[in-house]
């Protein structure tokens, strides 16, 4: 046996990531150490709560254990064995597989350096872990690492990315927002995202771009966001009816860049470009639509159900008429109406079945500022505000009492408007320098009818509390 084939022998497949990712690196001879940690993640089991052992029918539900204990980890790791220089870096990585031990996530934590390669191999044996959803990225990512994940996000089952704490000085995230992917959830909490940077992510979240029609959930706690940051995000959430979880905790927002997020919870005018916008939208449409039908049309003609059948030949009539023949030049007539009424029985079906197809394959026509969604009042149009934004989260900024008042006039609104979403059902306004008690917070508490009154409460700091409760 050759040394190529005993080669190929010893190649582990790329269904075994535990393997071959340490195996690939050694065969393209790099200067770092994969160390791979796998873990077993634990399954929702429900139990019998101890004081109720006798009632069946109650069962307590019992969470799953956090990922990072020491319950989870098990012994099995691999580590690169082909001899290294003394002052290679160890790659860091917790391979999280289900039962099944069919890889499910995949996380990056204590790494000073992701070199750019790891990630190109990842990308070529990606679409062979089908049950992949999660990266967590926690530092040790450059510009080049979002390229390169980009790469292969449109063939894996990748829907969640979590960097928080991933700085990046070129600060290219939105690249994550323009790749065609099923991502519904990212987290770049602690990336010192700033204003400037938050406009790109924002302009992607607009309909109709890609983004605002997959992304769920955005996590941008701890970051350097400010009122105009939030002018940004409220832009994009004027259009968005997807995104409905937003986390902005731990900023830089005032009472100024809260109003602006609360400005299109509730109705707004639209502008001239954005009712322009959305005909040019619904005119592309109907051109799309159309143009499906009458290849529809084509196609059924083509086909067995297009065709008419075989008429039988009529002899010719004598223009001499003969007796007996008078009467028939009745039926002959009749004869030919009834041809054309079939003719055109057959191209109604053809075209109410090209239509059927059509709206099959296309689907409604949505778009945020529909017939259905606006309102003309006094020559303005109005946009009902935006209802899908259900989480979020404001804690830790800077927002005062002011907030408050609008915050219960926004739950007013929306709970007048009675629609399914109903809007925001969670928001968590702690550590702002807030009232401990006023007739607003309970008002809050009121308008939110879900049975999360603890996370709503406003827990404000000792200093500020009693600052607070001499002005109030």
């Amino acid at each position: 046996m050759s040394i190529m084939e005993e080669s190929i022998d010893n190649r582990p497949s790329p269904e075994n990531f535990m393997e071959f990712i340490p195996w690939a690196c050694s065969q393209l001879q790099l200067n770092f150490i994969i160390l791979i940690h796998k873990e077993h993640q634990q399954e929702y089991v429900s139990v019998m709560h101890p004081d109720r052992k006798k009632n069946k029918s109650k069962l307590k539900v019992q969470s799953r254990l956090d990922l990072d204990s020491d319950h989870n980890k098990d012994d099995d790791s691999n580590v690169l064995k082909t001899p290294v220089a003394a002052d290679s870096e160890v790659i860091h990585i917790q391979a999280i597989c289900d039962h099944a031990d069919n890889l499910t996530q995949l996380k990056f934590e204590k790494n000073i350096a992701i070199p750019r390669i790891l990630w190109k191999v990842i990308g070529l044996i990606v679409k062979y872990h089908s049950f992949l959803t999660n990266i967590t990225i926690h530092g040790g990512m450059d510009q080049y690492t979002l390229h390169e994940i980009c790469n292969f996000l449109n063939i894996s089952n990748i829907t969640e990315l979590i960097l928080d704490y991933s700085f990046i000085a070129e600060a290219n995230y939105y690249l994550l927002l323009e790749s065609k992917n099923d991502i519904y959830h990212i987290s770049l909490a602690g990336c010192e995202i700033e204003d400037h940077v938050l406009k790109i992510i924002a302009s992607k979240l607009a309909h109709p771009m890609p983004a605002s029609k997959k992304l769920s959930i955005l996590n941008l706690a701890s970051n350097k966001i400010t009122d105009n940051g939030a002018k940004f995000l409220a832009d994009a959430l004027r259009s968005n009816r997807h995104l409905s979880y937003l986390n902005l905790s731990s900023n830089r927002l005032s009472d100024k860049g809260a109003a602006e997020l609360f400005s299109v919870l509730q109705e707004f005018i639209l502008t001239k470009d954005e009712l322009m916008a959305a005909r040019i939208r619904h005119m592309n449409f109907l051109k799309q639509k159309n143009d499906l039908i009458t290849k529809a049309i084509q196609e059924l003609k083509a086909g067995d159900i297009g065709r008419t059948p075989r008429r039988k030949t009529v002899r010719a009539v004598s223009t001499v008429p003969k007796r007996g023949k008078l009467e028939k030049e009745t039926s002959l007539k009749s004869f030919g109406e009834n041809n054309a009424k079939s003719l055109i029985n057959v191209d109604m079906f053809l075209h109410e079945k090209a239509i059927a197809i059509a709206d099959s394959e296309l689907g409604d026509f949505e778009d945020p500022f529909s017939s259905s969604n606006i309102v003309v009042r006094n020559s303005f149009t109005y946009c009902i505000g935006n209802n899908i934004l259900c989480y979020l989260n404001l804690s830790y900024n800077n927002l005062t009492y002011i907030s408050l008042k609008e915050i219960v006039d926004l739950l007013k609104y929306q709970k007048s408007v009675d629609r399914k979403p109903t809007g925001l059902a969670n928001l968590i306004i702690e550590g702002n320098p807030l009232p401990m008690l006023c007739d607003e917070l309970l008002q809050i508490d009121e308008l939110i009818e879900t049975g999360l009154a603890t996370h709503r409460r406003v827990s404000v700091g000792k200093k500020r509390a009693a600052q607070s409760a001499k002005r109030f």
